[in-house]
């Protein structure tokens, strides 16, 4: 597990929060989330008063970003932004408040396909199923086998600056979501939450309308026990399938040049796969993840030589001219791919075109 240095908030004795210049953090293939979670963030810090675009900048998040389903970001990093926001103006209340102006479509795809599912149960299932496409850092299950079934919650990352603030933010989106598949007026049988109280009581009355028990044994929603099987409401089928072909390939990254080469493929149309634009995409600095992937036995250029190899293999094989393959690559000139082909497959990209158009 590979570890670096960063300007980060650390929490002082006092609960506010101070820069830290030199916090060892561990950095690694956990630690994402898309950036949509940052949906009405700056607007609902604004509302307190407070800058949100400087929290974020603080925090090492770019605020365009905020709410962008396409980008990343670091998952300590938004947990110390929602911290920063929770411990100013925004108030304790803040992680909870944010939940619910975000709403359950913030989680995107996942959301859409659970909101279609069969059943309460199938759309949960979903949820655990694919939620490592929103963020790898956090999990959901589902427990059947008790008298009320629940629904629980954690944070992989064993390190992380505010961790209790993110754990009520994230129950409140999973109450959103409950509240999609189930009923808009949808209260659990009871709220667990493995951390002490935060706000006043008053606050989580309001926002989970059930019991709530502090220093569980975990985070959780107990159902009601008959719920699982119930329809969700308005549920199609069609719908459905789409969006899990869709899911379906993306599995969880299991280094960090598998994750590497997915952004690669994702930039080289925009002519933006190169060390510096990669590297921002997943929100570290270059020299930092070429030190990852060289542990890893590789390197920046050969992933993304790796990668054009695949694609122009691919691509030759669907038809595209050489002009247009060249340009999907992300080459300059055309002469460029010429070069690379020969190397590659020991032929030219005419060769290679007539090649592959005898196997269609």
């Amino acid at each position: 597990m590979a570890m670096s240095w960063f300007t980060v908030w650390i929490a002082s004795d006092s609960g506010h929060l101070t820069r830290g210049d030199s916090l060892l953090i561990i950095d690694d293939m956990d630690d994402l989330i898309r950036a949509s979670s940052l949906a009405n963030f700056i607007g609902l810090v604004a509302q307190q008063g407070g800058d949100g675009e400087q929290i974020l900048s603080d925090c090492g998040i770019n605020p365009e970003w905020a709410g962008n389903h396409d980008k990343f970001i670091r998952y300590t990093a938004l947990s110390q932004a929602v911290h920063v926001a929770s411990s100013s103006a925004g108030g304790s209340d803040f992680p909870i408040r944010l939940a619910q102006a975000q709403g359950a479509d913030i989680l995107g795809p996942v959301a859409v396909l659970a909101r279609n599912a069969v059943s309460i149960g199938e759309g949960i299932d979903d949820v655990a199923r694919y939620l490592h496409t929103y963020s790898p850092a956090v999990r959901v299950s589902l427990r059947r086998n008790l008298p009320c079934p629940q629904f629980r919650f954690e944070i992989v990352l064993r390190s992380l600056v505010g961790r209790d603030s993110m754990v009520e933010l994230s129950l409140g989106i999973a109450l959103e979501l409950l509240r999609l598949l189930i009923d808009p007026s949808f209260v659990p049988e009871r709220t667990g939450f493995a951390h002490a109280q935060i706000c006043h009581s008053s606050v989580y009355r309001e926002a989970f309308g059930s019991p709530i028990e502090f220093e569980a044994d975990g985070n959780f929603f107990a159902l009601p026990s008959a719920i699982l099987e119930e329809p969700t409401r308005g549920a199609d089928a069609v719908s459905r399938r789409l969006v899990a072909q869709f899911l379906t390939p993306i599995a969880a990254y299991e280094s960090v040049v598998d994750q590497v080469a997915d952004f690669v493929q994702r930039l080289l149309p925009l002519n933006q796969a190169t060390l510096v634009h990669v590297a921002s995409a997943m929100s570290t600095h270059p020299r930092t993840l070429q030190r990852q992937m060289v542990k890893e036995g590789s390197t920046f250029s050969a992933t993304l030589d790796g990668v054009r190899r695949k694609m122009a293999l691919r691509l030759a094989g669907e038809g595209f001219s050489a002009s247009q393959i060249s340009s999907s690559l992300g080459y300059s000139e055309q002469s460029c791919y010429t070069r690379a082909c020969w190397r590659w497959f020991g032929e030219t990209p005419l060769n290679l075109a007539s090649r592959s158009a005898g196997r269609r």
